[in-house]
């Protein structure tokens, strides 16, 4: 989903590991980086902070490099960073899809959602619409160092969603960019 946003975009995109260079990119994609320590995420605060923009897909920073969950509340070696405490994650069946609410629109999801309860300064660009997490954030936007951390806590059934979010950081920081449909 975001990788072909990207390219709708005209933007380059480049595959890189956890260990190369992160400050040679304005941007970067953080998808499903499920299994973390302490040092990734450093490195993600240290990149942040010297004006890189990140942007986290949701099941990222939930166990540690040994596939075990932390012992502590669900992302909480996250929490500082994307500026929230996760409450709970949902999966729901392809056949009954959820909806969230992001700049006026409607998307469904299924997959994966994360409910979150953002701290002060964090802003809640989406938010669930309908069944017990109804009005409650999925998506986060805020400002670190010198640079932005965005957590999409959710994925969407065909990809709109993602590539809205992309447009939205983009147009907040002034990217210039065409959309080839």
């Amino acid at each position: 989903n975001y990788y072909r946003a990207l390219k709708s975009f005209g933007a380059p995109v480049d595959v890189i590991r956890e260990d190369d260079d992160f400050s040679k990119y304005p941007f970067m994609i953080v998808p499903a980086f499920q299994m973390i320590d302490d040092v990734i995420v450093k490195k993600w605060r240290d990149y942040v902070s010297a004006g890189g923009n990140i942007i986290f897909t949701c099941r990222t920073g939930h166990k540690d490099r040994y596939g075990r969950l932390f012992e502590c509340k669900f992302q909480g070696k996250m929490s500082e960073l994307i500026g929230a405490e996760m409450d709970f994650y949902d999966l729901l069946q392809p056949a009954k899809p959820g909806k969230v609410s992001f700049s006026n629109s409607d998307y469904e999801w299924f997959t994966w959602g994360e409910v979150f309860k953002p701290f002060s300064g964090t802003e809640v660009w989406s938010t669930y619409k309908g069944d017990f997490y109804d009005g409650k954030a999925a998506i986060l936007h805020r400002s670190y160092g010198k640079g932005t951390v965005t957590y999409v806590g959710l994925d969407s059934k065909d990809g709109l969603l993602e590539k809205a979010v992309l447009s939205k950081l983009y147009s907040k920081m002034n990217v210039d960019m065409f959309n080839v449909h």
